[in-house]
């Protein structure tokens, strides 16, 4: 590996690292304020508050994929130096979201009218819910304009930046619902924080874009009808796979209120809430690949690009593998010392299932960023309409036909993206990058066999020897395991290049630390 490209897989990795920590950081706090929320507001508000949440949501499949295009423009006019058309791309995204917000504005007002009614709310609830999605809808459309900000610097690779904001913000954030909520101010109150946690982070991403690229000029003179069409045709696949992974990860939500009402969504999103750790810091740490892959292409360096791939694959599967057959094995006692709660324990049935659909999830998110960085992602975007469209069709006839409840909602959204993730997408993407399927099997799952397998021969002892598990004890299991996969991992899974990258990275925070010290 030549000096340039370690240099280049080390400040990815650094990136990957900054994106990621605040995602890390929302799954711990969200880990303390969960219990916390539902002994404050009770099971029906907590649910009409996540169901508000996930159907405003949707606004990100308004933006037709276009934060998705200006994130792949700017590193590539940032290596030719084109700010002019940098500017044109922004500002004419920021007119076309300022558009939109009325939209929602139109949105939002049929939906507090429609909403209690929609998803089976107590009639008790009626204003109060209203009043939720109301609040609701008015920070998405505060938030929609400013949004474009935070591809903008995606695209500028500043991603310390975005996680020191992201990091300010959650603190913030978990603090202000302690206060609020222990005053006794309510579902209400959650909910401004909750557009305050959406909203500021954006417009203070908008001060910092500036600031570390002036050249940027946003103004109405700059947009035009001729750059939106410009960049469609690349933002409309972008569009139409982010429609699918919305309903992916929110989806099963919204099947649940509609079929089951606020309070067994309760249930349901919780064991999703749960699930959805396992990938909660690797979605946002993949993000960082897209850039990168841009640059690589307009560098015409597609070898690069097809290394990117594949450490992409397996670092995902190193991560998500270890922490889904943690989550599944210790579910009931994880259950029981977060929420303390029997009845939360009696759908812990969901958790494998969601679990495994979080890892597949996972793996087809790292090749989208990948094929959408070099702008061969129209198929993702057909793959991804068939599979939406199926698991919301399964799940409905699992839960109507079959009686399924619950786990029908669950086996119905997720089979359909397991089979498609870990069979049709390697096999696409394989043949986009020109990699042999073989050299991708042994690359990306071949070397995490048996680290795997010792990894849950190590978590199967301990649950048999330690029968009383508590908080403290999961927590040291979790400890002792993750050295347990970690020492297996470097031994077998990691080649020489990819332990030298670890060991610079490693060797450059100490030097670092240190410097620090003695300076002061």
């Amino acid at each position: 590996m030549t000096k340039e490209a370690q240099s280049h897989s080390q400040r990815l990795l650094g990136n990957a690292f900054w994106n990621g920590f605040p995602s890390l950081l929302r799954i711990a706090m969200g880990i303390v304020l969960v219990p916390y929320i539902l002994s404050q507001v009770g099971d029906e508000f907590y649910g009409i508050w996540r169901i508000s949440f996930s159907i405003l949501y949707i606004s990100w499949i308004l933006q037709i994929g276009l934060n998705s295009s200006v994130n792949r423009e700017i590193p590539q006019g940032l290596v030719h130096k084109d700010y002019n058309r940098i500017s044109e791309v922004i500002s004419t995204v920021v007119v076309f979201y300022s558009i939109l917000s009325t939209i929602i504005l139109v949105a939002v007002i049929a939906l507090v009218v429609k909403f209690p009614i929609w998803f089976h709310v107590p009639i008790e609830h009626y204003t109060v819910s209203r009043i939720v999605i109301g609040i609701t809808g008015i920070g998405f459309i505060i938030w929609m304009p400013f949004s474009v900000f935070r591809a903008v610097m995606n695209g500028l690779q500043s991603f310390i930046s975005i996680g020191i904001v992201e990091v300010l913000m959650t603190i913030c954030y978990t603090l202000a619902v302690f206060l609020l909520l222990g005053l006794g101010y309510g579902i209400i109150a959650l909910t401004c924080l909750g557009v305050a946690r959406l909203v500021l982070p954006v417009v203070a991403l908008t001060f910092l874009a500036k600031y570390f690229c002036p050249q940027i000029t946003i103004s109405f003179r700059n947009a035009s009808f001729k750059v939106f069409r410009s960049i469609f045709a690349y933002s409309a696949n972008s569009a139409i796979y982010t429609v699918a992974a919305a309903f992916f990860t929110q989806g099963s939500i919204w099947v649940t209120g509609f079929l089951l009402g606020p309070a067994k969504t309760t249930y349901y999103s919780t064991c999703h809430q749960l699930a959805a750790m396992i990938g909660g810091f690797l979605m946002i740490s993949i993000v960082v690949i897209k850039p990168a892959v841009s640059q690589f292409q307009a560098q015409d360096d597609m070898e690069r690009v097809r290394i990117l791939f594949l450490r992409s694959i397996k670092y995902v599967l190193m991560i998500s593998l270890p922490a889904a057959f943690f989550l599944c094995i210790f579910r009931n006692e994880i259950l029981m010392a977060w929420l303390g709660r029997e009845d939360f324990v009696r759908v812990s049935y969901l958790i494998p299932i969601l679990a495994i659909a979080q890892v597949a999830w996972l793996s087809l998110q790292a090749s989208y960023f990948v094929i959408n960085g070099i702008g061969h992602h129209r198929v993702f975007a057909i793959i991804a309409v068939v599979t939406t469209l199926t698991s919301i069709i399964s799940a409905i006839l699992f839960f109507e036909i079959g009686d399924a409840g619950l786990l029908g909602i669950a086996i119905g959204m997720s089979l359909p993206v397991i089979f498609v993730s870990l069979i049709i997408i390697p096999v696409y993407s394989c043949k986009v990058l020109c990699i042999s399927i073989f050299k991708y099997i042994r690359v990306c799952l071949l070397r995490l066999i048996v680290p795997l397998l010792i990894f849950v021969f190590f978590l199967i002892s301990w649950k048999k020897v330690v029968t009383n598990t508590s908080l403290i004890q999961l927590l040291l299991c979790m400890f002792s395991s993750v050295i347990v996969v970690g020492v297996s991992y470097w031994n077998i899974t990691l080649s020489k290049n990819e332990r030298l990258t670890f060991r610079d990275i490693a060797g450059n925070l100490l030097g670092s630390i240190i410097s620090s010290k003695q300076k002061t």
